[in-house]
């Protein structure tokens, strides 16, 4: 059942696509204020110098369609009530962790010097999180751990300049780039996640410029990680990306020239709707947008992608272990208006966004109607008394969404977060991929 669905899905985006209703990649991006074009540099910043020869690079990265990449935030582990520590990790579940979050280090901005730099002290040192979380690889030998760099918060004042300003020249790049594979290497990390939300956009402190030095700055760390591994003997680094579902944002990457610098590419497909929609929305509509009039899906954002010549096995589709919550809705179905964001979960405490592990017993309770939206592929649940509407992912929803990545051919499945599903109970929405992923 599930895999004659992804390919009706899949046969109505090519019908999309034909009609022309799905279309490419504009480029066009907001820039800073002022209107400049780069970001301003201090004397010094240019060199002059060649530091990494990037002409003749391999494309980066080995084919694969099984992939499971789960983000893993330092924060969960200070959780008050619900820490998520490394312990709690069932290593089995993926191929691959990204240790969320480090930052760009930038000194101070007269005299700028660039780092890799952790967020949390705690994370640092012989039993800091950075080696617990690496040493669960004792425990699961075949597993790898990459540490993520950047965020939603990290471009928020005053340091939205830091990611700009560091890729803009090669001497800041290498500065990054050194710094970078000395500590992936120290703390035994096999790579590094760049999530930088988001290069060209003036909102999240960035330039038009971004667009190319984001590739000059992965292909510099292309060829730094090929040349770190035949010097040392040790496996190559890998380097991925996340990137949005967002054509907005999407046009400060170019993707047709950042793909054979990367291993794979986190597509952060979810966030489609939420309170600022002012209207209720799926989170992660797969197969077509949960509104009337909305044009915003998956299988939508995943042909945005192809149409810029990202090998499909190089993407990996994103997949929301959170709820998102509306308030005020008059209605049980998406498209009706909604006054603000819906209740907070109690362990992670932001309003409009429930954990799986939060909604769980939420929806067992039995306060909410649960409701199944075949346009979308996608649940629901809606409760009367409060005018409370929750658009989440459940094990059926996502298994449709892995069936669909594997219709694709693309290179598996990612999760924010997996400190967001029931960990204590066995990872179920991590599980219902596993098993997605797996069944022939």
């Amino acid at each position: 059942m599930l895999a004659s669905l992804a390919r009706s899905i899949l046969t109505s985006t090519f019908a999309l696509v034909a009609l022309g209703t799905t279309s490419c990649i504009s480029g066009a991006i907001d820039t800073a204020s002022g209107g400049a074009a780069s970001p301003p540099l201090v004397a010094g910043a240019n060199d002059g110098l060649v530091y990494y020869d990037t002409l003749h690079l391999p494309p980066k990265g080995k084919p694969s369609s099984a992939r499971m990449v789960g983000y893993y935030t330092n924060w969960s582990e200070e959780r008050s009530g619900c820490p998520c520590k490394a312990e709690d990790i069932d290593g089995s579940l993926f191929t691959h962790l990204n240790y969320a979050f480090a930052k760009v280090g930038a000194g101070d901005k007269t005299d700028p010097h660039f780092t890799l730099e952790a967020t949390n002290d705690k994370d640092l040192g012989q039993d800091g999180y950075y080696r617990q979380v690496t040493g669960l690889k004792k425990k699961y030998p075949a597993l790898k751990v990459l540490l993520s760099v950047g965020g939603w918060a990290h471009n928020d004042p005053p340091n939205g300049w830091h990611f700009t300003t560091m890729a803009a020249t090669a001497k800041y790049r290498h500065e990054f780039i050194e710094s970078a594979i000395a500590l992936l290497r120290n703390y035994d990390f096999d790579g590094l996640d760049i999530d930088w939300e988001y290069p060209g956009s003036g909102e999240r402190g960035g330039y038009p410029a971004d667009r190319k030095n984001y590739v000059a700055l992965l292909a510099d760390f292309h060829a730094a990680m090929r040349a770190e591994a035949k010097r040392s003997g040790k496996p190559e680094l890998l380097l991925t990306i996340a990137a949005p579902s967002s054509l907005w944002f999407l046009g400060g990457f170019m993707l047709d020239q950042i793909h054979p610098h990367v291993d794979w590419i986190n597509l952060m497909a979810y966030d489609y709707y939420g309170p600022w929609s002012h209207q209720t929305g799926a989170n992660a509509p797969l197969s077509a947008d949960s509104t009337p009039n909305g044009n915003t899906y998956i299988a939508r954002s995943v042909e945005n992608y192809l149409d810029q010549n990202v090998p499909p096995e190089k993407i990996v589709l994103g997949i929301a272990t959170y709820a998102r919550t509306f308030a005020g809705v008059g209605s049980a179905a998406y498209g009706v208006s909604s006054t603000a964001a819906g209740f907070g979960g109690r362990c992670t405490g932001e309003n409009g966004v429930l954990a799986y592990f939060e909604l769980s017993p939420i929806l067992q309770a039995g306060d909410y109607q649960t409701h199944w939206d075949e346009k979308s592929a996608t649940p629901f649940a809606y409760n009367p008394s409060s005018s409370t509407f929750i658009s989440y992912d459940d094990a059926k929803s996502i298994a449709l969404k892995v069936a669909y990545a594997k219709s694709r051919r693309l290179g598996g499945a990612m999760f924010w977060a997996l400190d967001l599903d029931d960990y204590k109970h066995g990872f179920p929405l991590v599980t219902a991929a596993k098993r997605a992923l797996e069944m022939k």
